[in-house]
């Protein structure tokens, strides 16, 4: 026997027998007909939430809807007379009004650990559960399952005090010791009911208990005929559950014990839902999806032009070194960064020394940075294409660390075919060779250690580069950033005169990693060479970086035990700014839809609004060739390298503003949005005062590579401030408190080791919280970390205090990741997947749209037509 679980009281003393009430509390209620005296619904919201596992959630469902016993519930209920708002942080069916907090799997205590948050959020007034299948199945401590139970209601009801509990005994099951479990814990759930409502003398229940609890006895209505795995309802047993359901929410209101939802003030029950899970595919589903948002037609979006080479001869810089044997050579790179120069800013030191002649620009020894630390790192290519490194760690004289073989050879090349060079831009160093054709086929360098971690074939089996019938392949090289500041090496061909033909490396569009390759300008003549044989290996020309990263050329010669050297200035300009690296979005006018913001290659922020709103039938989003954006906006010109600038509502206004970073410091300056239907009247503040110091991560070399983020991840309506690792650990600065407008949480996010750049900060689920998105480099497929919130114990979440879902692939990529954003174009709260072409501009959405259905307000659903239910008389 049980003695009474008493309410407050957690301890179980023996096991559940058949009929666990003892005499004092068997006295039969009086039920009587009670439908036959129902009382009018409320003129008030049901806000219900349904809370259980996989029977809520309806992920096994028969039928394709996968709504479960909801949408029959909520149909009958709406069609009864009643205002209907389910709730809870999970969406799933294709029923509009699909939110729920069921979670497949769980157990009666992994129910308890969400309902506390759920319910703090949502606030319910009436709360279905339906748990302990899972304690059964699993055979966890079934005998102290009904007191799980009575500390789960005493959770919600610590939250909602005014909720009824609507208490589900457990569904039949075909596994014959399963059944055995599931009648104890029924029995427990029995008395829990019991306990908490009791039958006084005169057979009547407590017609005012502090805390209301109706139980809803499915074991009592459903056989297993109903059940059609063994476990879960089939499409009639969801409709006796929804019966029972809707018979204990009238039981409960002709008592009177519902009443009207408290207002939390973050959402409206008369306000259809716009939070929903992602699922992998759903745009597929969409058949907006697929339209162009961009046409890049205006004026103001542009490039820096093509690259245009100019060569300054610097006599100032010639030099005469002598006592150097014929067998001499030299090179350039940075061994030491003196200068704490940025990735970009390099300065190199002059390396003379002795060198196999007979192999050139392709001997044993380079001198080159391969992972992305700024330090220049020494090379060895095999003869039968191994590539052996040793890595700089620094000082002054640095010294190098033998790290061994560091890549294998390919397509069965040796030394004569290898070249290296930053084929994607991510400053790490790729290897690349050439078949007898002469195309390019390269592997990236991938990872984020000294050594690669895994190598990527770039092209996905073709070439990067196919060969343009220069002739002699001794002749190409890949130089580091010819055009200003690119980040990714150039394709160059010289002649044996020292005459340079260049092909620019810019992004690429579509799927893969293959570059897009721009001819430089002038034919593509970038250097006019020396007019003398430089030999047949190109040895006597140089490249080097001497003045602001860019390399400038050095032509060399022994004569007579001294090494002479000239150098030419590179002063080119164009080639590094496509048009698409000015593609941002942010609400700036306080529309609900993200306006488009452009940012041209020196820092001058142009808006184009987006024309929607919510008036406007979203049939017609982007239908519509080129007329979904307003005029542009007057130009703000920040003088902050684009890299600097990020769109983000830092007030809280819901106006996006624009805000700029300090590379060093990550100081802020925010250009407030002042939108009053025509103009913008940007407010400039300089708040570097305060923010210094708080993110000095900087930027990488990619257009996503970014140290500071803002995005509002606690739901405040504010950006808060993001600062990333380049291994994607993460610490914050949130807003969310109104007493005080920072506060260091430090660590919020731990490393997923991930590249930086692909990152992203979007609110995919539509619940007012930004999460975090990982794209794939070459498909565009993406993950997404979903946010649920902050911890009060980061100790025991990895040192993070915000807690994220573990990452769900829930994109199908259109393009490659770096191509790929999320901006909310649809005024539904929720980042939609658009992908660009970073030469020409142009973009196309994929909506993440919350599936589609017929309940959601509009319309009186018709009567499910529910099977008559009558409840049984309590045990005795």
């Amino acid at each position: 026997m049980v003695a009474g679980f008493g309410l407050g009281v957690f301890t179980l003393l023996g096991p559940v027998a058949a009929h666990p009430f003892s005499p004092n509390t068997a006295v039969l209620p009086d039920l009587g007909n009670h439908l036959s005296r129902r009382a009018d619904p409320g003129d008030f919201y049901l806000r219900i939430m349904p809370l259980g596992a996989s029977i809520t959630a309806g992920d096994f469902s028969p039928s394709n809807e996968k709504n479960g016993y909801r949408k029959f519930t909520r149909d009958k209920l709406r069609s009864d007379g009643w205002d209907v708002n389910m709730v809870g942080n999970f969406n799933s069916g294709s029923m509009s009004d699909n939110d729920h907090e069921g979670v497949s799997g769980d157990r009666v205590d992994q129910v308890e650990d969400r309902a506390r948050g759920s319910c703090r959020v949502w606030l319910p007034n009436v709360v279905l559960i339906n748990a302990g299948t899972n304690d059964a199945n699993q055979n966890f401590d079934v005998d102290r399952t009904g007191l799980r139970m009575q500390e789960l209601i005493n959770t919600i009801i610590a939250e909602v005090p005014d909720a009824v509990i609507v208490l589900s005994t457990l569904l039949p099951t075909n596994n014959q010791d399963a059944q055995a479990r599931v009648n104890r814990i029924n029995d427990q759930y029995r008395q829990v009911h019991r306990e908490f409502v009791p039958v006084n003398e005169d057979g009547q229940e407590e017609p005012n208990p502090s805390i209301k609890v109706v139980l809803a006895d499915m074991a009592s209505f459903l056989t297993l005929d109903d059940i059609h795995d063994g476990i879960h309802p089939d499409v009639e047993g969801e409709k006796k559950m929804a019966a029972v359901w809707v018979w204990a929410i009238n039981y409960a209101n002709d008592k009177g014990w519902i009443t009207e939802p408290t207002d939390s003030g973050k959402f409206d029950d008369d306000q259809p839902s716009r939070t929903c899970r992602k699922e992998l595919g759903s745009g597929a589903f969409d058949y907006r999806s697929g339209r162009q948002v961009l046409y890049a037609r205006a004026g103001e979006i542009k490039n820096d032009g093509t690259y245009i080479h100019s060569g300054i001869p610097r006599d100032d810089r010639a030099g005469d070194i002598p006592d150097v044997d014929d067998d001499g050579s030299m090179w350039f790179a940075q061994l030491v960064n003196r200068g704490n120069a940025h990735k970009l800013g390099e300065i190199d030191e002059m390396i003379v020394a002795k060198s196999d002649s007979s192999t050139s620009d392709n001997s044993p020894r380079k001198f080159t940075m391969f992972n992305g630390d700024g330090l220049d790192d020494f090379i060895c290519i095999f003869a039968n294409g191994e590539m052996h490194a040793s890595l700089n760690e620094g000082g002054n004289p640095p010294t190098f660390r033998q790290l061994g073989l560091y890549k294998s050879p390919e397509l069965g090349k040796g030394r004569d075919r290898v070249r290296l060079g930053d084929i994607d831009g991510d400053g790490r160093l790729d290897y690349c060779v050439m078949p007898d054709t002469g195309d390019v086929h390269c592997w990236r360098n991938g990872g984020l250690g000294a050594k690669a971690a895994y190598w990527q074939d770039l092209g996905s089996g073709g070439p990067v580069f196919t060969a343009k019938g220069m002739g002699d392949m001794r002749g190409v090289q890949f130089a580091d950033k010819i055009a200003k500041h690119s980040g990714r090496y150039d394709w160059l061909w010289m002649s044996t005169t020292g005459r340079v033909t260049t092909w620019i490396n810019q992004r690429g569009s579509g799927k893969g990693m293959v570059p897009s390759w721009l001819k430089a300008g002038n034919d593509g003549i970038t250097h006019g060479g020396m007019g003398t044989d430089i030999g047949d290996n190109r040895e006597h020309v140089r490249f080097g970086r001497l003045w602001d990263g860019r390399p400038s050329y050095i032509h060399w010669e022994i004569d007579d035990g001294h090494l002479k050297f000239d150098i030419w200035e590179n002063r080119g300009r164009g080639g590094k700014y496509q048009k698409g690296d000015g593609i941002f979005w942010g609400d700036v006018t306080g529309s609900g839809f993200d306006d488009y913001v452009f940012i041209g290659p020196t820092g001058q922020v142009t808006v184009f609004p987006n024309v929607y709103d919510q008036s406007t039938s979203s049939d017609k989003y982007y239908r519509d060739d080129a007329n979904a954006w307003g005029l542009p906006s007057a130009t703000l010109d920040t003088g902050l390298s684009p890299r600097a600038l990020h769109v983000g509502d830092w007030d809280g206004d819901g106006k996006a503003d624009i805000i700029g970073v300090d590379r060093e410091t990550g100081g802020v300056i925010v250009w407030y949005s002042n939108w009053d239907g025509n103009n913008f009247n940007w407010d400039r503040q300089d708040h570097r005062s305060t923010t210094n110091g708080w993110c000095t991560e900087g930027w990488g070399l990619l257009p996503g590579d970014h140290g500071a983020h803002f995005a509002d991840v606690t739901g405040s309506k504010k950006v808060d401030y993001l600062c990333m690792k380049p291994d994607g650990t993460t610490t914050a600065w949130l807003r969310d408190f109104s007493d005080r407008p920072w506060r260091n949480v430090g660590q919020v996010k731990y490393t997923e080791d991930l590249d930086r750049a692909n990152f992203r900060f979007a609110d995919i689920n539509g619940d007012g919280k930004a999460d975090m998105v990982h794209t794939d480099k070459f498909t565009g497929n993406a993950r997404v970390w979903y946010a649920i919130g902050e911890r009060s114990d980061p100790e025991n979440n990895a040192g993070s205090a915000m807690e994220w879902e573990r990452p769900q692939l829930l994109f199908s990529g259109a393009a490659r990741g770096e191509n790929t954003f999320f901006p909310e174009l649809s005024g539904q709260g929720r980042g939609d997947m658009v992908w660009i072409d970073p030469t020409s501009a142009h973009a196309w959405i994929s909506f993440n749209s919350c599936a589609a259905g017929g309940d959601d307000g509009e319309e009186t659903p018709a009567d499910p037509g529910l099977p008559e239910y009558n409840p049984p008389d309590d045990p005795e």
